[in-house]
């Protein structure tokens, strides 16, 4: 049977464990299964949590895979709260506070959530929080559940080994694209703001990475230095607004975070090899018949 009762601990390093009496776990161990060690997993498990839970403590060479099935719960990254919804991950590396709990407790509807703890020795270095989306959260907590099971037979050991060799390939998923995730949360939070006046230190915060990081990570994958890809977004905008709105250039300057419209006009002409006004009277229907205003 899944553990149910109340359990609170508070201790004098700051270590908080609230699980109300209706909240059901279901907890695998490497003391119990040897074979989730053979893949650099301490503890592994699936908790369906209501009205009272919360978590606040620091595990030094433990790295945290907290992933949500469904419900809502929030985790605490840097100095904010990030709400966890259906198929969101968020990677804790060994070390930082790790702080998560319901996000309403007197909803109806449980935070059913994944959590797998690993021997950081075994997983990517990681030096910062990193999160994202998953479509595997359904699968992760069917497998937990199996191997929950499993733990309680002890002559299944060639069964747990095959399930936590799965468990180690599901998480993998997650953990390949632990680097990747941020960048695109990067670049939809670019896109909703281009016209602020963004610099590579506030770009990596809003990553959670160093400008470092950010910097190694940007010319991996999108083959462009951090400032470089933002003034593409910004170009790439601009084209787009301009063979489909009546925007003026100096609106669409604005619009999209440059200084001016003389700057606009200067950069865009570089990368299309054309001015706005002529690129907006060759692309947008209502502007193709007009004759050039010199």
């Amino acid at each position: 049977m899944p553990e149910n009762d109340i359990m609170i601990s508070k201790t004098a390093n700051n270590t908080i464990i609230l699980v109300g009496e209706d909240c059901q776990e279901w907890i695998c161990c490497d003391s119990l299964l040897p074979a989730l060690a053979q893949q650099g997993i301490w503890l592994a498990g699936y908790s369906e949590l209501q009205h009272l839970y919360q978590i606040q403590r620091v595990l030094p060479g433990i790295d945290t895979l907290l992933v949500t099935v469904s419900g809502q719960g929030m985790v605490k990254l840097a100095e904010h709260w990030q709400m966890q919804h259906a198929g969101d991950w968020v990677w804790l590396p060994s070390g930082s506070p790790v702080q998560y709990q319901l996000a309403d407790p007197d909803t109806t509807t449980p935070w059913q959530l994944c959590w797998i703890l690993f021997y950081s020795t075994t997983t990517p270095t990681l030096s910062s929080y990193q999160s994202g989306t998953t479509d595997q959260a359904l699968q992760l907590k069917l497998l937990l559940q199996f191997l929950y099971n499993e733990q309680q037979n002890p002559k299944a050991d060639q069964s747990s080994t095959l399930c936590c060799q799965q468990l180690q390939l599901l998480t993998q998923r997650v953990r390949q694209h632990s680097m990747v995730a941020p960048l695109e949360q990067l670049r939809q939070r670019l896109m909703t703001s281009l016209a602020k006046a963004w610099t590579v230190a506030a770009m990596a915060d809003s990553a959670f990475l160093s400008e470092r990081q950010l910097h190694r990570l940007c010319l991996q994958h999108w083959g462009h230095t951090p400032k470089h890809y933002l003034q593409l977004l910004r170009l790439r905008q601009a084209a787009m607004l301009l063979t489909s709105t009546s925007l003026s250039i100096e609106q669409i300057a604005e619009r999209t975070g440059f200084s001016n419209p003389y700057h606009f006009s200067t950069v865009f002409k570089a990368h299309y090899q054309q001015p706005p006004g002529l690129y907006r009277r060759q692309k947008h229907p209502l502007f193709i018949s007009q004759p050039q205003v010199n």
